[in-house]
Formats: structure tokens, C-alpha cells, sequence
């Protein structure tokens, strides 16, 4: 063993501030442990620090494997250090030194509050002095962490400021020490450990060292048997490699796209629906309801193309963020629609993590059409900077020129009344997004020399898009249930529905039920045994079902039931029906506690089934007088809120 000096860790013949020349690089002992008696040697230009065990150090010096060279006095290491550096690494030290200077005069006793406000304090002083000298220079505040280090290395130097002169590592750098051969034997064998599993170094030594044994097997008696490399360098080895190849081999590409998407130029396959990016935001403009005789902004729900950036369909109602926008979205994306954007089924979609698209609806698509939905990492909109960009297009070119435009912000709006001047309803609303999206499928994008249309309608040609009918994507946004089929029909909220196929098919048996929340007109079964076969079912009481929507229906289903049981005659059950309609709509219009959005929905609700009770009854008593006719009615093209016919 070696023989330690009885009050110094330090080995016989050495002392701190020797240098070491190791594989042609200058290291210099820092210290030596006393209990573990490891040595650390700090690289001369910069770098890693290496400790290794004082009888190693004192065995490679012997061996001359390590070139030792006795210490100049410490105040000669430092002045050699301060006149070596250059411009760049002065002013870096003398930000440090500033930094711990007024905390030197303090004994141990720091706080770490006292540290923050000085960091803080001094920051601010620099940052001053940079902007009245104009200098060149970015000053960035060091962390906590980083000036505790640093009045732990000026301690350690016996308070010499020159120890926190670090010099940039200019020398080029090192060719590969290992054989060619055995460099390639360790690149694969990583490569064939990148697994779900964490790569244990122990188990990459194993395997390099079984392929190595195989290969000298196959040298000739001249060659040189090559060499089995250290735990350290393949674990130096193992991280080196690019983390985002480690996770694309551990995680999945999934989980490679959503957290390695910072900045750099998204790249997806060049035909239609490769990528599609999602998301929502609240126009920047007020619109009228002239029922309720209030204002709010209505929220757009948004899909984009990113391979011919065009719009693949949209919504924007009153409806807040969920299930159902997400529903009717999607609806408009993957089916033919009488609206401006375009119709594909995407092969993956990028999305935020908004509730809107966290929601069971969104697993029963990705289940039924095997959609690729990734989720954007929180406050990263460059994860999809397509659609970002169509925000800032679509507000610059429509939103911010409309009669009742919020503007950007409160500054660039100034005095202008947004709420007086709100005069167009959603339904005018959703015309002039319609115009607008047509017209930017027409221009030339800025990143293209194309059209969105032009590129479009080249890439349908070389691979046309799938699109579902719309039945089909209805039923697959959905609410599902499970309901017995009872006599050829079905239940639900104490609504029924009908279809030919149920009695002679799945009479007696429990079944899936797609029921479209916003218009209980149809509901859909999805067979059991095949759950491609859907069937569309029809209402019993088609003038109570078309067009109801279940929020209106649990808002007057009680009182429905008991004014209907207490008349017993149907026609004044009618009357009844729109009694409670139009007390919904004056609920809604004095309502306190509730969102403008909620109590829209809830009002147009009412009047849309005001207006189905009064066509219901025109046509079946043409030659009496509907009691309807003179009830207040609501134009349904005018305040229609996004809820389908």
C-alpha cells in the first residue's frame, strides 16, 4: 500500500498544484480526499475533472504513463493563468469575481435570501453599466447554485479570485483512441440496447466484450489483438449519443415528436393528412345576440394541413371548450361539409393539451380510425407553428377589420367601445370566416409559391385523401352508452329511439349507443359482432326529438312530464311544451350566475324547439290557427349557435 504522509492525504513526493500530463493534456491536482484518499485532477484548458485512487496515481506515474512535473508556487499559477486568457474569458472572470465579492466578507453564516437579493442587486448594477457603455456584452443572471460554487472554489484556493478563471477549451478536438473496429462494435452494440428498457453500462461491457473476443478470434498472428475498452469510456460513449435518439429507441417516435419539437423546422411526409395540427383560441371579436341582448366572443376551433396549409375544417359557436366542439370539429375535418375548408382523415394531429381534446370522445376516434393524436408540451406553441401563424394571418386579415374587434390587446385598442360597436350575430360571423378562409386557399402562401388550393388539388392527384360519410363521423364524436334493446327500440334519458334492423337482430341483447348530445333527433347502434356495422336509429316522437338537445331537455324534462300528466289531452300537452320553452328563454335573458355563453346556448336551445312545435303544428292543423303564431319566434338562420339541423 502507499505510504501517506501522517498529516496530509497527499502522497509522498506530490503536492497540491502538481501537473500531470495525461493522453497530451495538463491536469493539475486540486486535492486528495482523506478518507477515500481519491485524488482529483482539474484539466488545465477545461473540460471533465478525472478522480482516480492516489496508489493509481502514484502506479501510472511510475510506469511513466503519467508525466509528473513538481508545482510552482501558487501565486505563479494564478498570474500564468489570469495572462493567458483572452477577452472573452477576462470579462467572464471579472463578472464572477463581482458577483462573490460582497459575499466573501460574510463567514459562513449565509442565507440563501441574502445570497438572491445580492445576485439581484449586482445583476442590476451590470445591466446598467452594459446599456450607458453600449457594450457588446448580454449579461445573464447566474443562479444560486452557480455563486455558491464559486466562493466554494475561491475557499479552496486560499481566496485567490484567479482560481475562477476559466479558460474556453480552444484546442481541436481529440481523434477517436480506440480502433476503428472496436469504435464500430461499440456504436452497434448501443444501437441494439436502445430498448424501452434503461442500458445498464455493465450490460454494454458484457456485450462489447463477447463481440470483441469474436473478432480477434478472426485476426491473423500479426495483427494486434484489439483491446476491450473501459466502464468509463463506453459510458462517456453512451452519453454522447444525441438524447433524442436514445428516447426515439427507448420511448417511441410519439414521445420523440411531442418533446423534441423546440424551433427547429418540423419535418413530415409530403401527402395530405400526414400532419395536421389542432387547436383553439377566442376570436379577437365581439358578436351580438339579439334574443338575449348581450355580447361575447365566441371560441374557433381550428385544424390545418401542414403539408398544403390548408384549413381542414373548423367550428366556432358559443359552445365552450369539450367533448362536443371537439366532436363537430372533427365532423367537418374527416366528412364532406358545405364549408370552406377541406375534408381528409389525418394519419396523426397535434394538438394541445386543452380539456377540449382530453376527453373520452377523443379516444373512442383514435380507437374506431386509428388517428395519431400527440400532445404538445405546456407553453411551446413552436410545436405547432403552422397554425400559430394562420392565428396571427386570420385576426390581421378579417378579425382586428370587423365591427366589434377586440383588437390585440388593451393598448392597441385604446378608446375604442368593443361591446357598442358589436354588430354582427354568429351566423354573419361564421359567413365572413368562411369568405376569409376561402380567400387565403387562394393566395399564394408565404412559404409556397403555391396556393393551399393549387397544392391541394396536386397532392389529391398523386394520393386523394380518405373522407367518411357524414353519419359515420357523427356517430364516431359521440357520447356512447350501453342500452338493452327492448322490443325494437332503445332508451335513454326516457327518450326512445327506433330502427328496422333492431327487432331481428339485437332484440334482448346489450348494445352501443352513439348518442350526438346536441341533436337527439338520431342515435346510432354499433353492432356487437362487427363494430363497422352501424345503424342509424329514428325518433318515436320526431316533434319532441328533432333538433333536441339534451341540455334543453334536462332543463325542462320534470316539468314536461308533470303539466302532460295533469292535462292528459296532447294538444294542450303541445301548448305546455312551449310554455316552458318560452320560460327557459326568460330565464335565460334574467339570468344571474351564468355565463353569457351557457345562457345563449340555453336560449337558442328553447327557440329552436319553439320553432320545430310551431312547424310541427302548422303543418298537422293547416286549417286552424297555430297558438305558436303569436308567441315570440327566432329566426334559426339568424342565431344559429353551432347546433347541427
Amino acid at each position: 500500500m502507499l505510504n501517506l504522509a501522517a498529516r496530509s492525504p497527499v502522497p509522498d513526493g506530490f503536492h497540491i498544484g502538481d501537473l500531470f500530463r495525461i493522453r497530451g493534456e495538463e491536469y493539475v491536482l486540486t486535492s486528495v480526499n482523506a478518507q477515500t484518499h481519491e485524488a482529483r485532477l482539474r484539466p488545465h484548458l477545461g473540460g471533465n475533472d478525472i478522480t482516480l485512487h492516489a496508489d493509481e496515481l502514484v502506479a501510472w506515474t511510475k510506469s511513466a504513463a503519467i508525466t509528473h512535473t513538481q508545482a510552482v508556487s501558487e501565486e505563479t499559477r494564478h498570474a500564468v493563468r489570469l495572462a493567458s486568457l483572452n477577452d472573452k474569458e477576462k470579462w467572464d472572470w471579472k463578472r464572477r469575481c463581482e458577483y462573490i465579492k460582497e459575499l466573501l466578507e460574510y463567514d459562513t453564516a449565509k442565507t440563501r435570501a441574502l445570497v438572491s437579493r445580492t445576485i439581484y442587486k449586482i445583476f442590476n448594477r451590470r445591466t446598467r453599466r452594459i446599456l450607458n457603455k453600449q457594450l457588446k456584452h448580454i449579461e445573464k443572471m447566474p443562479s444560486i447554485s452557480s455563486v455558491y460554487n464559486w466562493i466554494a472554489i475561491v475557499r479552496e484556493n486560499n481566496g485567490y479570485l484567479a482560481a475562477l478563471a476559466y479558460k474556453d477549451h480552444r484546442s481541436k478536438p481529440r481523434k477517436d483512441r480506440l480502433h476503428p473496429t472496436v469504435s464500430r462494435i461499440v456504436e452497434e452494440c448501443i444501437d441494439m440496447l436502445l430498448s424501452p428498457e434503461k442500458i445498464s453500462v455493465d450490460t454494454l461491457k458484457a456485450v462489447v466484450k463477447r463481440f470483441i473476443k469474436e473478432a480477434n478470434r478472426n485476426r491473423t498472428p500479426n495483427q494486434e489483438l484489439l483491446r476491450v475498452p473501459s466502464t468509463t469510456t463506453l459510458r462517456n460513449r453512451l452519453n454522447a449519443r444525441n438524447p433524442m435518439d436514445v428516447d426515439r429507441g427507448k420511448k417511441g417516435e410519439s414521445y420523440t415528436i411531442k418533446h423534441y419539437n423546440y424551433g427547429g423546422k418540423t419535418t413530415y411526409p409530403k401527402y395530405i393528412g400526414s400532419r395536421v395540427e389542432g387547436d383553439t383560441n377566442y376570436i379577437d371579436c365581439l358578436v351580438y345576440d339579439a334574443l338575449l341582448d348581450i355580447t361575447y366572443r365566441p371560441l374557433l376551433l381550428l385544424f390545418i394541413d401542414c403539408y398544403t396549409k390548408a384549413v381542414v375544417g373548423y367550428e366556432v359557436s358559443y359552445l365552450q371548450r369539450g367533448s362536443e366542439k371537439l366532436a363537430k370539429a372533427m365532423t367537418n375535418m374527416m366528412s364532406e361539409n358545405d364549408m370552406a375548408s377541406f375534408s381528409c382523415v389525418p394519419v396523426m394531429v397535434v394538438v394541445d393539451n386543452g380539456k377540449e381534446f382530453d376527453n373520452l370522445t377523443l379516444k373512442h376516434i383514435q380507437d374506431r380510425t386509428g388517428i395519431i393524436f400527440c400532445f404538445s408540451p405546456p407553453y411551446s406553441p413552436n410545436c405547432k407553428s403552422i397554425i400559430e401563424r394562420f392565428w396571427g394571418t386570420l385576426n390581421s386579415k378579417l378579425l382586428h377589420g370587423l365591427k366589434g374587434t377586440t383588437k390585440e390587446n388593451i393598448f392597441v385598442r385604446g378608446y375604442y367601445d368593443s361591446e357598442d360597436n358589436a354588430t354582427y350575430t354568429i351566423q354573419e360571423l361564421r359567413e365572413k370566416i368562411d369568405l376569409a378562409i376561402n380567400e387565403y386557399h387562394h393566395t399564394p402562401h408565404s412559404s409556397e409559391i403555391l396556393s393551399p388550393k393549387t397544392k391541394w388539388q396536386d397532392a389529391a392527384e398523386k394520393r386523394p385523401p380518405r373522407v367518411y360519410d357524414r353519419d359515420t363521423c357523427i356517430a364516431l364524436g359521440t357520447r356512447y352508452v350501453t342500452r338493452k334493446v327492448s322490443h325494437g327500440r332503445v332508451q335513454i334519458d326516457e327518450l326512445e329511439w327506433r330502427g328496422a334492423a333492431l327487432p331481428e337482430n339485437f332484440n334482448g341483447q346489450y348494445v352501443t349507443v352513439c348518442v350526438n348530445n346536441s341533436d337527439l333527433t338520431n342515435v346510432w347502434v354499433i353492432n356487437p359482432d362487427d363494430s363497422d356495422d352501424i345503424h342509424k336509429l329514428e325518433p318515436v316522437d320526431k316533434n319532441l326529438q328533432a333538433g333536441l338537445s339534451l341540455e334543453f331537455w334536462n332543463g325542462y324534462r320534470d316539468t314536461l312530464q308533470k303539466r302532460e300528466q295533469a292535462s292528459g289531452n296532447p294538444a294542450i300537452a303541445e301548448d305546455m311544451r312551449a310554455d316552458i320553452a318560452l320560460d327557459l328563454i326568460q330565464a335565460a335573458k334574467s339570468g344571474h350566475g351564468t355565463t353569457k355563453r351557457k345562457r345563449a346556448r340555453s336560449a337558442n336551445a328553447a327557440a329552436k324547439q319553439l320553432e320545430n312545435m310551431s312547424t310541427a303544428l302548422s303543418s298537422t292543423q293547416s286549417s286552424k290557427e297555430s297558438p305558436l303564431r303569436t308567441q315570440p319566434s327566432v329566426d334559426g338562420t339568424s342565431f344559429d349557435y353551432g347546433i347541427e339541423d
